[in-house]
């Protein structure tokens, strides 16, 4: 332990680790223990990524100053009731949109490891643009199309350069706050509400005050706490209204935003105009008594809940295309994999189903992380009462869409006489999974503001999804099976649709990118933090993750920072450069890992 934090200090006075202080707190449990913990403040991340590198907070061609004006500009049209705008019009351009993230994965004990990051909402590189073809679809459709029906506002040609936060290394556009073991934050859930009220008080004092970076006051603003629908609901706020609270046979109020579920407000309803729409955000879905600590931060008094965010890592990648991809149990279950003399159970079907993927991610060029089809894979047990869906990752879930819609393009070139009663099935299949790519490619291909066709062609694609998917799921029906079950992310990805709509009926000539809030990158920093957790000291785990991930994020700092000098745009004052011994030191860790 002793060598360990003696050879950090030597890393830290080397230069090797980013130069941000590490707090500490002592804090008392309900049986009266001490827990140790440590974490990063926003405002020391702050400072020093202004001074260093600012371009991992705003990495536009343009001045930092200008981004964020641009920004602010903009994002009135998603949510002008922000207290942002209550504030000095000239202290807009030096306010920094911040978003949390949270989430938990595997951890030292077979326990796991939660972790809170911060991030900027715009990306660390420029948006250069691309070639689309939302125009033409959106002219196909155009009746339609939410539109404004006056003149447009007046629009920056500089904010068609901001990009989404999701490329580059995580490490470098994530910044670590702090992280705990789950022998910590389960048997002392206080411990973590008490890291989560100083949290909320630093980002209400970033907010206010502000912070002095060169003689110059910066602000920082929230906009956004993101993470799965499960860590919303059971560690940022004890709500009752959620998705757990879905009835099967009563009546119950499943979204946190509105009243859908209850008696006369379906929440599976797809009108562009739907009934829950009147009850969202009339009320709060928590008891006055459990008020979540992150709701004390300034955003927005008339509706606190909109601060948790839909993202669509987590409602589509990693939900509905999964129901999706368990259309290979349905399309195996109706015999498309079978030759003559083979087996008919399940399993060796999907088996069979798995070479049949496996050759086309050959012929793509494409790597899958998942090995085989089986039945656990796609969660049937009983095919009479199971509804397939493929427990895969995100990635996976996506290639298993493409998948499936090119072998449906091939089914429906054979003879009509062949599979006459499946062709329905077929051809809602390939328009089904055709829009939901479209959608997501979308989304990941265009950059922090969509201007208004690109809008409307997301829109039309995610309603034409979803009304797709009912489809899909009826015909599922008609051909005696179960596929293509309605769960809520079904609800809130028509809450993302909607809140698109509401935009294109103002005169905003930018619309916020959903994918703003996506989750992507924030899976893979859990994943390399929850790596180190699984390495260093139980005793000391908290601090010892932030000190080895400081290593790791100088190293992705220096050469972002090199990376952006080839290209001409240097940042204030990069990192210093590696002394002859850093660089001996840090190829001798290399050396050693290498010959573990």
């Amino acid at each position: 332990m002793n060598a360990e934090r003696d050879c950090h200090t030597h890393f830290q006075r080397e230069g090797l680790a980013i130069p941000v202080p590490i707090q500490h707190e002592a804090v008392t449990t309900t049986d009266q223990s001490v827990v140790d913990v440590h974490y990063i403040r926003v405002e020391d991340w702050m400072r020093v990524l202004l001074r260093k590198c600012p371009s991992m907070l705003a990495g536009g061609k343009d001045d930092i100053q200008k981004q964020l004006k641009d920004f602010w500009a903009m994002f009135r049209w998603t949510h002008g009731d922000h207290e942002v705008y209550k504030k000095d019009p000239a202290d807009l351009e030096r306010t920094l949109p911040v978003m949390l993230y949270a989430d938990e994965g595997k951890g030292p004990k077979r326990g796991n490891y939660m972790i809170t990051c911060l991030e900027s909402a715009i990306g660390a590189e420029p948006y250069e643009g691309i070639d689309c073809s939302c125009s033409a679809f959106v002219q196909e459709h155009i009746e339609h199309a939410p539109v404004c029906y006056g003149p447009l506002a007046e629009v920056s040609d500089a904010t068609g350069d901001l990009a989404i936060n999701i490329s580059s290394h995580s490490f470098l556009t994530r910044h670590f706050l702090f992280g705990l073991p789950d022998f910590v934050y389960k048997p002392h859930p206080e411990v973590y509400n008490h890291l989560l009220q100083l949290l909320a008080e630093e980002l209400r004092n970033v907010f206010s005050s502000g912070f002095l970076v060169d003689g110059v006051r910066w602000y920082c603003a929230l906009i956004a706490a993101k993470g799965d629908l499960k860590h919303m609901n059971e560690r940022w706020g004890k709500l009752t209204r959620s998705y757990s609270h879905l009835g099967r046979k009563n009546h119950l109020e499943m979204c946190s935003m509105c009243w859908a579920g209850r008696l006369g407000v379906p929440w599976d309803s797809l009108e562009h105009d739907p009934v829950w729409a009147p009850t969202m955000f009339l009320d709060r879905p928590w008891l006055p008594t459990e008020t979540p600590a992150l709701t004390h931060c300034p955003f927005d008094q008339s509706k606190p809940e909109f601060l948790y965010k839909l993202d669509l890592f987590h409602l589509v990648k990693v939900g509905i295309a999964q129901d999706v991809a368990g259309a290979v149990v349905l399309l195996a279950r109706l015999g498309l994999y079978d030759d003559e003399g083979q087996a008919r159970e399940l399993k060796s079907r999907l088996n069979r189903a798995h070479g049949h993927f496996v050759l086309w991610t050959i012929a793509n060029n494409k790597s899958p992380a998942l090995r085989s089809f089986t039945p656990a894979l796609f969660s049937v047990k009983k095919l009479s009462t199971d509804i397939p869906w493929s427990n895969t990752k995100g990635s996976d879930s996506v290639l298993l869409v493409e998948y499936l819609q090119w072998y449906a393009g091939v089914l429906l070139t054979e003879p009509q006489e062949r599979f006459q009663g499946s062709r329905r099935l077929f051809k809602l299949l390939r328009t089904t999974t055709t829009h939901c790519l479209e959608m997501l490619h979308i989304c990941y291909s265009h950059g922090l503001f969509l201007d208004r066709v690109c809008a409307q062609s997301f829109y039309l694609r995610t309603m034409a999804f979803l009304s797709g998917f009912k489809a899909l799921a009826r015909e599922a029906l008609n051909l005696g099976m179960l596929a293509f079950g309605l769960k809520p992310k079904f609800h809130a990805l028509h809450h993302l649709a909607f809140e698109v709509r509401q935009v294109l009926k103002s005169p905003a000539p930018w619309v916020l990118n959903p994918a703003c809030y996506s989750c992507d990158q924030g899976e893979d920093v859990v994943g390399k933090l929850c790596e180190l957790a699984q390495v260093v000291s139980t005793l000391t785990i908290d601090k010892r993750v932030i000190q080895r991930h400081f290593l790791k994020k100088a190293a992705v700092v220096r050469r972002y920072a090199n990376y952006r000098r080839s290209l001409g745009m240097v940042d204030a004052a990069p990192l210093a450069p590696e002394s002859g011994k850093a660089r001996f030191i840090r190829r001798s860790i290399v050396k050693m890992k290498r010959k573990r």
